[in-house]
């Protein structure tokens, strides 16, 4: 009898040291993009915070989630230091970090000033023109091949708007969700600009190969089914129709 309390006693103490050691192991990071509204960066709240942190929570996978400038948060992939993000996958990003679910799409245009460009409707169109783009952002890698333009590096969909208004770039790139709210946000007159759309490109969660989460096959598991759930479905969509 005593051998057998001893035992469960030995049990229950080494289940206690278990649970303590997870409990002390750090909380991942999670850095999301400074372009809204994936990310507010002045509060640290937009659509792909509350996606990872429901991934998280369904999950069990303590996440540090935060907004971050858009190269810090591709160079925190390739460091692991940044163990889950939501980008647009391109080739240069395979390298570094692997998908592990595409919740949602993005579609990508040019908006133009029509008093400088006129009538666009072709990327051709803005053949030889200076178009604000993404710093760090490889996503328009194949416009950028094949029509011969200016590129003018730019940090926010934002910046671009009020350089473009302030007749510093004849276009700036835009993307839905969030174009429309940007243009609110600068104050431009939508009967000003045109578009010329480029594409629609999926949003996939990816993983760092560098971070210790991509080792951890169970912790992966859990996040890609809540990811693909129904619930992880109406939850994006919830996130995405605020900004449509």
């Amino acid at each position: 009898m005593r051998a057998r309390t001893g035992l469960a006693a030995l049990a229950l103490a080494l289940a206690a040291a278990a649970n303590a050691a997870c409990a002390a192991q750090p909380a991942l990071e999670a850095w999301s993009i400074n372009i809204e509204p994936w990310g507010f960066e002045h509060t640290g709240e937009g659509i792909a915070p509350a996606f990872l942190r429901f991934l998280a929570d369904s999950a069990d996978v303590p996440l540090e989630i935060s907004v971050r400038p858009y190269l810090r948060a591709v160079e925190g992939l390739r460091s692991g230091q940044n163990a889950l993000s939501m980008l647009i996958p391109t080739p240069d990003r395979e390298p570094i970090a692997f998908v592990l679910c595409q919740p949602a799409t993005v579609r990508l245009s040019v908006l133009y000033r029509r008093d400088i460009v006129g009538a666009a409707s072709l990327p051709s169109d803005l053949v030889g023109r200076t178009i604000g783009m993404l710093r760090g952002s490889q996503v328009l890698a194949s416009f950028a091949a094949s029509v011969p333009f200016h590129a003018s590096l730019i940090n926010t969909q934002e910046q671009g708007m009020r350089m473009m208004r302030a007749g510093r770039l004849d276009g700036t790139v835009c993307s839905y969700p969030g174009c429309r709210a940007a243009m609110r946000a600068v104050g431009l007159d939508a009967a000003d600009f045109g578009e010329v759309v480029l594409g629609t490109y999926p949003l996939a969660v990816l993983v760092s190969r560098s971070s210790p989460l991509a080792e951890d096959k169970a912790a992966l598991g859990r996040l890609r089914v809540a990811c693909e759930s129904k619930e992880g479905q109406r939850v994006m969509a919830g996130l995405l129709a605020r900004w449509e």
